[in-house]
């Protein structure tokens, strides 16, 4: 949905001693340094419409619960996570956020920063400005959104090249960005032309409690600095971007952790405290930081500012590169942001009753984008023939809304043994005002996503479910913290086992769960110092942790 102008605070201070912004090039294709050509084409046949660009974003995450260090935040030592962001939480249990909403919040915010191009840096008194900043009629469009669970991706024991080779989808028409803590930079993009992709790595932002909430204008910067990446643009400070208007910044010299370093501008802020070395230690013996022109807020410069701008050469560049190799990831030119279906739906479901485990079929809808109203159809298909239907072809008519979440087996009857085409409609309908007060009509045609599904008989008893992952803080003192995932329903149990003693005590007695995230907290004041073992019971499975009260 594209607004009018949006108000972007344009001072949004990092959080104290927070690790800044850091983008690597070591492996990125950087563009070729002619000039661009005179003959590019415009963004659209029509200037007034934008170019919708397809993203699909990817979390990668450990298999096991972890527990990730917080650094600079006072009292929060440690947290423990589910290592990022995951279909149902943020990774510590809270199930108000989850890896889809993430996706959407980061993908508008980015948006948001697009639609209100500010003026190409910041204002110097002594220098001319554009009276309006040129407009950059480009917009992501989120396609889908994935979820990896596989260590060695995770803790980057393969290269980032083969985490995109095995998990990209759709790479020839989508960018691919990969959520992923444990990367070495900030972020980093990846390929010009017709491969695109770039791994972010801000979830330790997100996780720290001091700066949970300026994470998202961070991770919204973050995405349009790799992206701009893939579309040909480089550091402003290289000294040659190719562009004649961007700041060109400036090397100078600051003093960290007792040594001299090399440092790039454009500052991250109006810094009149920067530590610049000596001039007999090499420095330049001034505060660069503390003059305005040094301090840009363009996309592709190391800054605090927002909105971030891009130049008109810059977006020429964006323009060139999305006409030529990169035009296989324009999903289209529009007058507003068009809808996309995705959602995710289980392979084999169990057919029990309807209050038992393996009741509920759920299509997660989730990740659906800019929907207003939507349709799901389910009929029968065959295994060798997923395209024809055979029989039961059901329909629940247009419902206003975002799809959200729906239990399929609310209107549909499913039979075991058989296959099932699911085929979720998504459309935006309504006209919307651009920022001239003008109608704009509806959107481009409805989006369609399809999956299948294939029922199986229900079995008593076990069904072989397990934790997925369970860790407590250890050493504890007054409060056990402990984060478990569940995945798939079942009856569950936590209990406390004192290994001096073999008191048993019940930290969660046994109930029916559904699959997720879970985060509790058990007082222990009471329990004396000693070993424990901290037990889950899942469907007659037990996984264990050794734990420590001092």
């Amino acid at each position: 949905m594209i607004s009018s102008t949006l108000a972007i605070s344009q001072n949004i201070t990092p959080p104290a001693n927070l690790q800044t912004f850091s983008c690597g090039v070591d492996e990125f294709t950087e563009v070729n340094e002619n000039p661009l050509p005179g003959s590019y084409l415009p963004i659209c046949p029509d200037p007034d419409l934008i170019r919708y660009v397809r993203v699909n974003m990817h979390f990668l995450l450990p298999e096991q619960v972890i527990q990730i260090p917080i650094a600079n935040c006072i009292n929060f030592p440690s947290i423990l996570s589910l290592g990022n962001f995951t279909e149902k939480s943020d990774g510590t249990g809270n199930t108000d956020r989850n890896g889809y909403t993430r996706a959407e919040d980061i993908i508008k915010r980015a948006n948001q920063e697009l639609d209100n191009n500010d003026d190409q840096w910041r204002k110097n008194p002594n220098e001319t400005y554009p009276a309006s900043p040129p407009e950059v009629k480009v917009r992501f469009l989120l396609n889908g959104v994935f979820f990896h669970r596989d260590d060695d991706a995770y803790y980057r024991n393969i290269s980032s090249s083969a985490i995109y080779n095995m998990y990209g989808v759709d790479v020839n028409t989508n960018i691919n960005v990969f959520y992923s803590p444990i990367y070495p930079h900030s972020g980093q993009g990846f390929g010009t032309g017709p491969t695109k992709y770039v791994f972010n790595g801000d979830y330790h932002e997100y996780i720290n409690p001091c700066s949970q909430d300026w994470s998202i204008g961070y991770s919204a910067s973050l995405l349009l600095h790799e992206i701009g990446h893939t579309l040909t643009l480089r550091h402003t400070w290289v000294g040659n971007d190719g562009c004649n208007d961007t700041p060109d910044g400036a090397t100078y010299d600051a003093l960290i952790n007792g040594n001299c370093v090399a440092r790039n501008a454009n500052c991250w802020a109006n810094d009149i405290d920067l530590n610049i070395c000596p001039i007999s230690q090499g420095g330049n013996g001034y505060q660069p930081c503390h003059h305005w022109e040094n301090i840009s807020n363009n996309m592709m410069d190391y800054n605090q500012w927002e909105p971030h701008a891009v130049t008109t050469c810059q977006i020429d560049r964006i323009n060139d590169d999305l006409i030529n190799g990169g035009n296989m990831f324009v999903h289209s030119c529009n007058g507003c942001m068009p809808s996309q279906a995705f959602f995710e739906l289980p392979r084999t479901h169990k057919l029990c009753p309807q209050n038992s485990v393996g009741g509920p079929l759920y299509l997660n809808g989730q990740g659906s984008f800019n929907e207003d109203v939507w349709l799901i159809e389910i009929c029968q298909v065959k295994p060798t023939n997923l395209t024809d239907c055979l029989s039961g072809h059901v329909t629940t008519g247009w419902n206003n809304g975002q799809i959200g979440k729906i239990d399929l087996r609310n209107f549909y009857n499913f039979q075991v043994g058989r296959t099932y085409k699911v085929k979720l409609t998504v459309d935006n309908i309504y006209a919307e005002l651009n920022d001239k007060g003008e109608t704009i009509p509806p959107c481009p045609p409805s989006d369609v996503h399809v999956e299948y599904v294939t029922i199986s008989k229900c079995i008593e008893g076990p069904i072989g479910g397990s934790v997925m992952g369970m860790s407590a803080t250890s050493p504890f003192s007054q409060d056990l913290n402990i984060l478990y995932y569940l995945e798939e329903p079942g009856k569950f149990q936590l209990r406390l086992v004192n290994m001096f003693t073999n008191q048993v005590m019940i930290v969660e007695p046994e109930n029916e769960k559904v699959e997720g995230d879970y985060q509790i907290g058990f007082n222990t004041s009471f329990l004396p110092s000693g070993i424990y073992s901290l037990q889950a019971i899942f469907n007659e499975n037990i996984t264990s942790q050794t734990i420590v009260k001092p």
